[in-house]
């Protein structure tokens, strides 16, 4: 906890922080910041990789700022279940470079896991090119639930704030303002 992950870079994914498991895993982060960590791969600051036992990622009144992913989810990619609690995810970017693998989630990419996001800001996040989509995030066969969260300035050739591919979107007492095509 209170901890700073700054200028990682992490190689094939997960530029501060990978974790690939195939137990069961719970990390619990709080006033933890991801600042300027860049991987050629997924996740600029974060990914999690779920073999088969459940893995748990929460974070609370964290930062994730100005991390850089040159495949999907520009500050997490996640195959997980995710729950960020009062934290702002701002400015981060995916290349999302139009390749066959790469998806987008400016900010977070979240497949075949759930993401729960409450009291949170995710702002300026975008895809730097290519047909990726989802400017904050993509969601791709995962249940995402969104409360009290403003995503706004958020940047994508295709849905600027939330990219939804065969899942689950709840959002509630949420704003959504200022996110645009790119």
């Amino acid at each position: 906890n209170n901890a700073t992950f700054s200028n990682n870079f992490g190689g094939d994914g997960g530029g501060a922080f990978y974790l690939q498991s195939d137990i069961d895993v719970n990390v619990d982060l709080e006033g933890t910041r991801f600042l300027s960590n860049t991987t050629n791969g997924d996740g600029g600051a974060i990914e999690t990789f779920n073999l088969s036992g459940p893995i748990d990622v929460s974070l609370t009144s964290s930062t994730l700022s100005d991390n850089q992913a040159d495949g999907d989810g520009g500050a997490i990619k996640g195959s997980a279940a995710i729950s960020i609690n009062s934290s702002t995810l701002n400015d981060n970017r995916s290349a999302a470079d139009g390749n066959l693998t790469s998806r987008g989630g400016g900010a977070i990419l979240v497949e075949l896991g759930s993401l729960n996001l409450v009291n949170s800001t995710l702002s300026g996040n975008r895809l730097m090119g290519g047909e990726g989509q989802g400017g904050a995030i993509r969601v791709e066969s995962a249940s995402v639930s969104i409360t009290h969260s403003t995503f706004t300035l958020n940047q994508s050739p295709v849905a600027g704030a939330i990219f939804n591919n065969g899942g689950f979107v709840g959002v509630e007492n949420s704003i959504l303002a200022g996110n645009t095509l790119a």
